[in-house]
C-alpha cells in the first residue's frame, strides 16, 4: 500500500497554497504572452475563459535498464501553460523538434514553462482575425 494518500492529507494546506501560487504564475505568464504578442494584457486569458488547473505528480523510480523504462505516453499539453518542476536530475521530459525527441535536462530550482495547445490555438486564431499570419 502506498503512503502517498497519507502524504496529501498531512500536507493539504501546503499543497493548496502551492497550487494557488502556480495558478497565479500561469495567469502572469498568459499576461506576458499577450503583451509580447502585441495584445492587451488579459487578451489570452479572456479568450480562454476560466482557467482549469490540475496538479499532477509523476514518480519515476530508478530503472536498471533506462532504455526499457516507460513513462507517460507521447502527448501535447491541452491547457494554456504547463509549469513543470523536475526533481533530482531525473530526465523525464522530452521535446519533439524536427521529428526527433530530445531530453530536457533539469536545472536545479528551475521550472520548465510549456506554452500549451490552447495558447497556440488562441494565437493562431488571433493572427487570422488580425490578418497577421506571418507575424505571430
Amino acid at each position: 500500500m502506498s503512503c502517498l494518500p497519507i502524504f496529501f492529507v498531512l500536507k493539504r494546506d501546503a499543497i493548496i497554497k502551492y497550487t494557488m501560487e502556480m495558478k497565479g504564475l500561469a495567469e502572469r505568464l498568459l499576461e506576458c504572452l499577450s503583451i509580447n504578442l502585441g495584445l492587451p494584457p488579459n487578451y489570452i486569458q479572456d479568450a480562454l475563459g476560466v482557467l482549469h488547473q490540475d496538479l499532477l505528480i509523476n514518480h519515476y523510480p530508478p530503472c536498471p535498464n533506462p532504455e526499457l523504462a516507460v513513462g507517460a505516453n507521447k502527448h501535447t499539453d491541452l491547457g494554456a501553460v504547463t509549469c513543470l518542476w523536475q526533481l533530482n536530475d531525473v530526465v523525464g521530459l522530452q521535446v519533439l523538434k524536427d521529428g526527433e525527441w530530445y531530453p530536457v535536462k533539469p536545472l536545479p530550482g528551475a521550472y520548465i514553462i510549456n506554452v500549451a495547445d490552447m495558447v497556440e490555438v488562441c494565437k493562431q486564431l488571433t493572427a487570422i482575425c488580425m490578418g497577421r499570419n506571418s507575424e505571430l
